[in-house]
């Protein structure tokens, strides 16, 4: 929360940047005096629990997301720092990291995705695939739209989220 993040005044000091999904806050403050790279401070939102078996109302205010691949609910907090960069969409946050890694949370649910959990559905609309492993190195940028987001590569293109909001790698004539 921020009455004990940075100071005793409630506020927020040193911030770098801030984006918004549609109900939550996040600022990049410096890891420490004088840094070059920053963590995330985020706050807001329309709840002030998390649920940590489904992930419920959470439009980034928490940074965890929804694993696919175990079903539960995973901290992106440990990977808090050496952010470069933040991004939003209307539901989630995605941070790109010093060595070109990505952390994503925000809204992610057993049975939906809008970008705050690094997978996409298959074209069968069954299936979750996991894009985590391109996140963990190379990236240069991030973009996104309302539900997904967009990574940029030397030599490819990453995205997650709502595959049927960009969010798959479908391309349709």
């Amino acid at each position: 929360t921020i009455t004990n993040t940075i100071n005793n005044n409630n506020t927020i000091e040193n911030v770098n940047d801030v984006k918004t999904t549609k109900n939550t806050f996040s600022v990049l403050v410096p890891d420490s005096e004088g840094s070059t790279t920053f963590k995330a401070i985020s706050f807001g939102g329309t709840s002030n629990s998390i649920d940590m078996t489904y992930n419920y109302n959470n439009d980034g205010q928490f940074m965890v997301y929804y694993d696919y691949q175990t079903n539960t609910v995973k901290s992106r907090s440990s990977e808090n720092s050496g952010i470069v960069s933040l991004h939003s969409n209307s539901h989630a946050f995605a941070a790109l990291k010093q060595d070109g890694s990505v952390i994503t949370w925000g809204y992610s649910q057993s049975y939906e995705n809008k970008g705050g959990s690094p997978y996409y559905k298959s074209d069968n609309d069954i299936d979750w695939i996991s894009v985590a492993d391109k996140l963990t190195s190379g990236v240069l940028y991030i973009t996104s739209n309302e539900c997904s987001f967009l990574a940029i590569k030397a030599n490819e293109i990453v995205v997650w989220g709502d595959s049927q909001k960009g969010g798959g790698p479908y391309v349709y004539d």
